[in-house]
């Protein structure tokens, strides 16, 4: 279980929302706690923190899904989206409360990090949980067959969308976010190929 691609995302959120100072920090505390869910659910399934480490592409965290059943990956994988979904109630009661910009900033941060992390793109959780979950009734290869046809189609709307916030608004944060996400998929596909494998079982 990796998370790179989570921290990767504040870039493109950043560009997309020119975020101050408070809406960066908000932006921050929504990407950890997507990453605390993920921890949290893998302790809680039997897996460990292996090792953490800082690249260029963010944070990468290695929680050991490996030994895991596919069941219980399955729900690492969905425990970081779950969390910012979590989230949305606090959200919720402070706007009904009082209606402030940081407050629909800290709303829409976590509906935007828990759709972009549910995508069924290879790299990303949903990509991850789909093909966990397919594999609990269907072989490997063809469990890796269909995230790829999955992915590809959601790639392309999210490229369309990249295509028209760039052209017209003049704003590449989608296109950054599409970038990132064509270039974990290219890795993927790479890194399998030598190892013989059509997906990771753990990615």
């Amino acid at each position: 279980m990796k998370g790179a691609l989570s921290l990767l995302l504040l870039l493109p959120c950043l560009f997309l929302l020119n975020c101050s100072a408070a809406e960066g920090a908000i932006l921050l505390f929504s990407v950890l706690a997507h990453e605390a869910g993920h921890v949290l659910c893998a302790r809680a399934c039997g897996g460990t923190l292996r090792s953490l480490s800082l690249s260029p592409a963010g944070l990468t965290l290695d929680l050991g899904c490996d030994a895991l059943p596919y069941k219980k990956e399955l729900l690492v994988h969905l425990a970081g989206p779950a969390a910012n979904l979590l989230l949305l109630l606090p959200a919720l009661f402070l706007i009904r409360n009082s209606l402030s910009a940081l407050r629909l900033f800290f709303f829409f941060c976590n509906a935007l990090l828990a759709f972009l992390n549910l995508l069924p793109v290879r790299g990303l959780d949903g990509g991850r949980a789909l093909y966990c979950a397919l594999c609990l009734h269907l072989s490997p290869d063809t469990a890796s067959l269909i995230v790829g046809i999955a992915g590809g189609i959601a790639l392309l709307f999210l490229c369309h969308g990249a295509l028209h916030l760039l052209f017209f608004y003049h704003n590449p944060s989608l296109a950054v976010l599409c970038l990132a996400l064509l270039l974990e998929e290219g890795g993927l596909l790479l890194r399998h190929k030598k190892r013989g494998t059509k997906y990771p079982r753990s990615s």
